[in-house]
């Protein structure tokens, strides 16, 4: 039995937020005899609200299906200013001084990257408990941050996040990437790309199995469908395909979107200024009823922003959510890993052009319901083969315990 502590700001549980890979992959090692500590944040990225602690509580520790959760009050936040940054500080720091003082020992302590002071925390309690320190790559900083225009290369900030980021590589047992190309960015910063193991993100398979199955689009409008957050994902390409489909003499088409965020309002009026009576917003859905809605789909809408970071690859679970259902996908990207196109499981659309989602939605539309259903069925075997959070947990436990010292160097 091994001992592990996972850093991750934003973990929480799957009724609150909608990723919970470290959730889902801690119940797992549970379930294969280890003992998990997550030290997460009381304050929920995705909903934006405090969610585990009462008001006047600072700390709580406390058990989810053999999971110990350590929940830390930290700053709210509504956007990415300054109380984001402050509150990613205050959790690092409030993170280590709890940590120092728990009497466990740990085997191994991971510092989860969706910001870079977490896997420092994470390094520096490490060497406290003398354990092997992992860097998990959810982002990579502050690249992420320059490729999306927030950074410049040369700021001071961004010189100082990235001599952090090579520090704590250079100091990681092992780096642990959701996406499949870090090895080139490691080697691009001069170290040795073999410490690198990729575990992308996947799904809980038992989760999805009250999804209806498929016939492959019998008979009935053709419903494409999207579940997630409204956010900058260039939603409003998909809306103008409706919109220039309203011409379209073929198969019915109506595009379902469940969810919410910034871009909600802007895409609402695109709707009511074209006078689309074929799109339909229907808000939040709780996470244990998306397998129900699931069913009324024959494809799954899913578009990425083109961003230089892809070179990287992607790692997307709603893809593999969407997949796990036995439905076609369209997926709007030119990532370099297409996990759709891989497993011919739907139809890509390398560029945001409104015309060419229009002509894929009527080409999926047009296609017999064997051919659909084949597609989905493709799909469903993909992600049962690569993104079963089972597979990938064991994948997770050979890497944490593997008995032999890694190519690089340890903690120092």
């Amino acid at each position: 039995m091994g001992v592990v502590w996972i850093l991750h700001h934003h973990a929480g549980l799957p009724h609150v937020e909608a990723a919970s890979r470290t959730y889902e992959m801690s119940r797992e090692l549970v379930r294969l005899g280890h003992r998990v500590t997550v030290f997460a944040s009381n304050f929920s990225h995705q909903n934006r609200r405090y969610a585990y602690l009462e008001p006047a509580e600072k700390v709580r520790i406390e058990s989810h299906e053999g999971v110990r959760f350590v929940w830390i009050r930290t700053l709210s936040y509504q956007n990415d200013g300054v109380r984001r940054m402050l509150s990613y500080l205050e959790y690092a720091w409030k993170s280590l001084r709890i940590g120092r003082v728990l009497l466990e020992k740990p085997d191994a302590v991971v510092g989860y990257c969706v910001h870079p002071f977490a896997p420092l925390a994470a390094y520096l309690l490490a060497g406290k408990k003398k354990a092997r320190f992992y860097y998990e790559v959810g982002d990579l900083w502050p690249r992420t941050l320059v490729d999306m225009g927030r950074l410049s290369e040369r700021h001071l900030v961004t010189r100082l996040l990235s001599a952090l980021e090579k520090f704590l590589f250079k100091r990681a047992y092992r780096i642990i990437s959701l996406l499949p190309f870090v090895g080139e960015y490691v080697e691009e910063l001069g170290l040795d790309p073999q410490k690198v193991e990729w575990i992308p993100n996947g799904i809980a398979i038992d989760k999805f199995k009250k999804v209806e199955a498929y016939d492959g689009g019998k008979g009935r409008p053709f419903v494409i469908m999207y579940l997630g957050s409204l956010g900058n994902r260039g939603m409003e390409h998909a809306i103008e395909a409706l919109k220039l489909l309203r011409k379209h003499r073929g198969r019915k088409v109506r595009f379902v979107i469940y969810g919410m965020g910034p871009e909600r309002e802007r895409l609402e009026g695109l709707v009511e200024k074209w006078k689309l009576d074929n799109v339909e917003f229907r808000g939040l859905i709780p996470k244990n009823e998306i397998p129900l809605a699931m069913g009324e789909a024959d494809a799954f809408y899913f578009s990425l922003l083109d961003l230089p970071l892809y070179r990287y690859g992607i790692s997307c679970n709603k893809l593999a959510e969407y997949m796990i259902s036995g439905r076609p996908v369209i997926f709007v990207s030119n990532a370099r890993n297409n996990p759709i196109a891989e497993s011919r499981a739907g139809i890509t659309v390398d560029n945001p052009d409104p015309a060419a989602i229009a002509d894929a939605i009527k080409s999926l539309a047009a296609a017999s319901p064997e051919e659909r259903f084949k597609m989905g069925r493709r799909g469903s075997a993909h992600a049962r083969k690569y993104y079963d959070y089972r597979k990938l947990t064991r994948k997770l436990e050979q890497v944490l315990f593997e008995p032999q010292p890694a190519t690089g160097e340890r903690n120092s």
